[in-house]
């Protein structure tokens, strides 16, 4: 068995791509959204900051991590399967 790692070829790969840069996106957009609005006071304090590079690719990077893996793990659990029932059973088969 060979498994075939390009995204183009692989359906599941590219969806998990695509679900992780989406969420990627989504997490930068509200990071975007906090620093606009300056909560917390963050925007300020990363101005006002010796160094604001380090402080900006933690935050874009705990963003991205975050927002990225709940979007794969969302998109993975609401892919459509084989339905179970209350313990577990796959409902379409005879169990006795």
């Amino acid at each position: 068995m060979t498994l075939n790692a390009r995204p183009e070829k692989s359906p599941l790969l590219r969806f998990m791509a695509v679900n992780c840069a989406l969420g990627i996106a989504a997490g930068w957009i509200f990071l975007a959204a906090l620093f606009v609005t300056d909560a917390w006071g963050l925007a300020t304090r990363i101005s006002n900051a010796a160094d604001p590079i380090v402080p900006l690719v933690m935050l874009f990077a705990i963003f991205a991590i975050t927002f990225g893996a709940a979007a794969m793990g969302t998109a993975v659990m609401l892919m459509p399967g084989a339905r179970r029932d209350r313990d577990g059973v796959p409902e379409n088969t005879d169990v006795e």
